[in-house]
């Protein structure tokens, strides 16, 4: 059987400090289980402050959900992530091992919002200005539509 580990670590300054260490240990805890890592690929993630990794492995084991989202944790996955692909299991989502791709609400988006907010108060909007809120708005629209798709999907199950 072949698998595909998901991990979000959220800090690239840990993770590269213990990178070579975490590889060994990732090793070890999934020989522990009976399978043998083939491929690690580790890419920056869209904040630009972590890291989204993929652990490829195989083995004889027959692993259910609920063991692949335990191996995850134990590899170090992200709380919440784990959190969250734990509710979809015991849910039965079937596509229940989700990397965060996307964020629909960030912290800076009240700064954007209340900047936007800011150049609706002025009399005068330059063009850059006009812009500025013409892009937010798509970016906003985008992720509404992304989340309307997505609880659509959710309801379907």
């Amino acid at each position: 059987m072949k698998y595909v580990f998901k991990i979000d670590k959220d800090r690239k300054i840990v993770f590269d400090a213990f990178k070579e260490d975490w590889i060994k240990t990732t090793k070890l805890i999934l020989s522990s289980f009976g399978l043998k890592v083939t491929d690690i690929i580790i890419k920056e993630s869209p904040s630009k402050r972590g890291y989204h990794i993929w652990v490829h492995a195989e083995g004889e084991v027959q692993l259910e959900p609920k063991d692949i989202a335990k191996i995850q944790y134990l590899l170090g996955d992200d709380e919440t992530r784990s959190y969250l692909a734990l509710l979809r299991i015991e849910r039965g989502v079937v596509h229940w091992n989700k990397m965060f791709d996307k964020i629909i609400w960030k912290r800076e988006d009240d700064y954007q919002l209340n900047k936007c907010k800011d150049i609706l108060s002025k009399e005068n909007i330059t063009e850059e200005e006009r812009k500025y809120i013409i892009d937010y708005l798509e970016t906003l629209f985008g992720s509404l539509e992304e989340l309307k798709n997505k609880i659509k999907e959710l309801s379907e199950l």
